[in-house]
Protein backbone atom coordinates (compact mmCIF):
# COMPACT_ATOMS: atom_id res chain seq x y z
CA UNK A 1 0.00 0.00 0.00
CA UNK A 2 1.15 3.51 -0.79
CA UNK A 3 2.77 5.10 2.31
CA UNK A 4 0.62 8.23 1.99
CA UNK A 5 -2.53 6.09 1.89
CA UNK A 6 -1.25 4.05 4.84
CA UNK A 7 -1.17 7.18 6.99
CA UNK A 8 -4.80 7.83 6.11
CA UNK A 9 -5.93 4.27 6.83
CA UNK A 10 -8.62 4.15 9.48
CA UNK A 11 -9.30 0.47 9.89
CA UNK A 12 -8.78 -2.86 8.19
CA UNK A 13 -10.57 -6.18 8.50
CA UNK A 14 -10.60 -9.37 6.44
CA UNK A 15 -13.46 -7.91 4.37
CA UNK A 16 -12.48 -4.27 3.84
CA UNK A 17 -10.04 -1.47 4.49
CA UNK A 18 -11.01 2.12 5.18
CA UNK A 19 -9.28 5.32 4.21
CA UNK A 20 -9.89 8.78 5.68
CA UNK A 21 -9.06 11.40 3.10
CA UNK A 22 -7.63 14.59 4.62
CA UNK A 23 -9.60 16.97 2.41
CA UNK A 24 -12.53 17.09 0.02
CA UNK A 25 -10.10 17.69 -2.86
CA UNK A 26 -8.15 14.52 -1.98
CA UNK A 27 -11.39 12.57 -1.72
CA UNK A 28 -12.61 13.92 -5.06
CA UNK A 29 -9.31 13.05 -6.76
CA UNK A 30 -9.38 9.49 -5.41
CA UNK A 31 -13.07 8.64 -5.00
CA UNK A 32 -13.28 6.35 -8.02
CA UNK A 33 -9.92 4.59 -7.72
CA UNK A 34 -9.09 1.85 -5.28
CA UNK A 35 -5.89 3.09 -3.60
CA UNK A 36 -4.45 -0.44 -3.46
CA UNK A 37 -5.27 -1.73 -6.91
CA UNK A 38 -5.87 1.44 -8.92
CA UNK A 39 -9.06 -0.20 -10.20
CA UNK A 40 -12.30 1.67 -10.71
CA UNK A 41 -14.75 1.88 -7.83
CA UNK A 42 -18.43 2.77 -7.67
CA UNK A 43 -19.62 4.96 -4.82
CA UNK A 44 -22.93 4.84 -2.98
CA UNK A 45 -24.41 7.71 -4.97
CA UNK A 46 -23.64 5.76 -8.16
CA UNK A 47 -25.68 2.74 -7.02
CA UNK A 48 -29.00 3.92 -8.55
CA UNK A 49 -27.22 4.39 -11.87
CA UNK A 50 -25.81 0.87 -11.76
CA UNK A 51 -29.27 -0.48 -10.87
CA UNK A 52 -30.81 1.40 -13.79
CA UNK A 53 -33.15 3.47 -11.63
CA UNK A 54 -31.46 6.87 -11.89
CA UNK A 55 -33.17 9.64 -13.84
CA UNK A 56 -29.90 11.61 -13.99
CA UNK A 57 -27.63 9.38 -16.06
CA UNK A 58 -27.26 5.96 -17.64
CA UNK A 59 -24.80 3.23 -16.72
CA UNK A 60 -22.96 3.95 -19.97
CA UNK A 61 -22.59 7.63 -19.01
CA UNK A 62 -21.30 6.62 -15.56
CA UNK A 63 -18.71 4.28 -17.05
CA UNK A 64 -17.53 7.01 -19.43
CA UNK A 65 -17.06 9.27 -16.38
CA UNK A 66 -15.25 6.58 -14.38
CA UNK A 67 -12.91 5.83 -17.29
CA UNK A 68 -12.13 9.54 -17.64
CA UNK A 69 -13.63 9.74 -21.13
CA UNK A 70 -15.86 12.61 -19.98
CA UNK A 71 -15.49 14.85 -16.96
CA UNK A 72 -17.67 14.16 -13.94
CA UNK A 73 -19.88 17.15 -13.17
CA UNK A 74 -18.78 19.26 -10.22
CA UNK A 75 -21.87 19.61 -8.02
CA UNK A 76 -20.28 21.72 -5.28
CA UNK A 77 -22.32 24.80 -6.18
CA UNK A 78 -25.60 22.88 -6.37
CA UNK A 79 -27.94 24.23 -3.66
CA UNK A 80 -29.40 20.77 -3.01
CA UNK A 81 -25.92 19.33 -2.44
CA UNK A 82 -24.99 22.25 -0.17
CA UNK A 83 -28.18 21.81 1.87
CA UNK A 84 -27.46 18.10 2.23
CA UNK A 85 -23.87 18.65 3.35
CA UNK A 86 -24.96 21.29 5.87
CA UNK A 87 -27.71 18.99 7.19
CA UNK A 88 -25.48 15.96 7.78
CA UNK A 89 -24.31 16.92 11.32
CA UNK A 90 -27.89 17.71 12.36
CA UNK A 91 -29.22 14.44 10.96
CA UNK A 92 -26.44 12.50 12.73
CA UNK A 93 -27.30 14.26 16.00
CA UNK A 94 -31.03 13.54 15.60
CA UNK A 95 -30.33 9.89 14.79
CA UNK A 96 -28.12 9.59 17.90
CA UNK A 97 -30.91 11.04 20.07
CA UNK A 98 -33.54 8.74 18.58
CA UNK A 99 -31.29 5.65 18.65
CA UNK A 100 -29.18 5.61 21.83
CA UNK A 101 -28.53 1.91 21.25
CA UNK A 102 -26.11 2.83 18.43
CA UNK A 103 -22.73 4.50 18.61
CA UNK A 104 -22.92 7.31 16.05
CA UNK A 105 -19.72 8.68 14.54
CA UNK A 106 -18.88 11.32 11.97
CA UNK A 107 -17.67 9.38 8.94
CA UNK A 108 -16.95 12.42 6.80
CA UNK A 109 -14.05 11.72 4.49
CA UNK A 110 -13.91 7.98 5.21
CA UNK A 111 -14.26 5.57 2.31
CA UNK A 112 -14.61 1.82 2.80
CA UNK A 113 -13.13 -0.41 0.12
CA UNK A 114 -14.19 -4.04 -0.21
CA UNK A 115 -11.30 -6.48 -0.50
CA UNK A 116 -13.52 -8.89 -2.43
CA UNK A 117 -15.09 -6.55 -4.98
Amino acid sequence: MNQEIAEWAVEETDAYFAVRYPSRDEWRANRNRNPRTGGLTVGGSDAPVVEGISSFKSAQELMAELRGEVERPNLDGNPNIQRGVQSEPLIRQLFAVEHPEYQVADGTGIVFYSKRY
